[in-house]
């Protein structure tokens, strides 16, 4: 991390052993894009910064060492405070896109593009501005995990077969000016420059208790590209046995009725799975205009349509790897 603008480099390693190769290949980039030189490292003196290889190389290099004192982490605070900051946003993208915890470092990658793009309350300027002295474009940030309708060229589909792939968005490669995704079915990383997102909807996320269900497209790009085996959610209804009630009366609630989502249940069983003489209370109906003299298949007719959807992919699962760890730097760049 620099000391200047806090913008932060992370490295995904193996094992701690490789800070000395990672940190090179650091201060080469920094270099050359700062033109300024690395004058000071501060670390907490953990193992993998006591080397005699990393020694020599700092003196030969005039870069001075800081050591922290043995804990104390305020005087690095600002490193620490990266740490924090990005297992928070590893553990929200995660949450928020329903994948595993397999695709962490794709979360890690995801969310520090986009936090360096975004405009500091303090100084009004980006981290990406202050480091390399120009404003970013924000075109292309996309949730992560999202549900993606990728354009798939002529030698990538045979004749009279869809032009489009459904995939999972991942990140950003670092090479290539296009997004990365993730096709469950061939189970393959694509990197594209061509697709249509659907922002709101992310396909391996498990259905909550609310009634919208945020994991399947309400409107594909066309039929084609929907599979025909595909079936549509539905309610579940969970019966708690309960004392009789008198709706007539409206002077009592109806707490021991729980929905969820199950895919082999349709909305018309509702009322044929409450072990009650009363029929069930219509959802959306006030208290005051209850009539309990419906009949039974109503109850799916006063519902509002539900759109069209479809059961999520099978998540995927990535090969695979040893376990890696982020190396956090706090660098000082001094002018030549």
């Amino acid at each position: 991390m620099d000391d200047y603008s806090h913008f932060p480099v992370v490295y995904f390693i193996t094992k701690k052993s490789d800070i000395f190769a990672v940190f090179k290949w650091y201060r080469a980039w920094a270099e050359n894009i700062t033109r300024q030189r690395i004058g000071i490292l501060h670390n907490d003196k953990g193992g993998e910064y006591v080397s005699d290889d990393l020694d020599r190389y700092l003196a030969d290099a005039g870069i001075r060492r800081e050591h922290s004192v043995c804990d104390t982490p305020q005087q690095l605070g600002v490193a620490k405070w990266l740490n924090r900051t990005l297992a928070e946003g590893i553990t929200t993208a995660l949450s928020h896109s329903g994948l595993t915890q397999t695709w962490w470092e794709d979360a890690a990658a995801h969310f520090l593009f986009g936090k360096l793009r975004l405009l500091l309350s303090v100084t009004n300027r980006s981290l990406y501005k202050l480091f390399y002295g120009k404003s970013p474009s924000v075109d292309c940030l996309q949730p992560f995990g999202c549900l993606v309708y990728m354009h798939l060229q002529k030698d990538q589909h045979g004749a009279l077969l869809p032009h489009v792939a459904q995939c999972v968005f991942i990140g950003y490669p670092t090479d290539y000016k296009a997004w990365r995704f993730w096709n469950p079915v061939t189970r393959k990383e694509i990197i594209s420059d061509s697709a249509v997102f659907c922002e709101s909807v992310f396909p391996f996320r498990k259905p909550g208790l609310s009634a919208v269900d945020r994991s399947v497209d309400p409107s594909p790009p066309s039929e084609a590209t929907t599979p025909a085996t595909l079936a549509t959610p539905a309610l579940e209804i969970l019966s708690v046995p309960h004392p009789p009630c008198n709706l007539e009366s409206m002077d009592t609630v109806l707490p021991h009725l729980v929905l969820i989502f199950s895919p082999c249940l349709h909305l018309h069983h509702l009322s044929t799975s409450l072990n009650s003489p009363t029929p069930p209370l219509k959802l959306g109906t006030s208290r005051h205009t209850l009539n309990t003299t419906r009949p039974a298949n109503s109850f799916h007719q006063s519902m509002h349509p539900m759109p069209a959807t479809r059961v999520p992919w099978p998540r995927p699962r990535k090969p695979a790897v040893p376990s890696r760890q982020i190396m956090s730097l706090y660098l000082s760049l001094q002018p030549l």
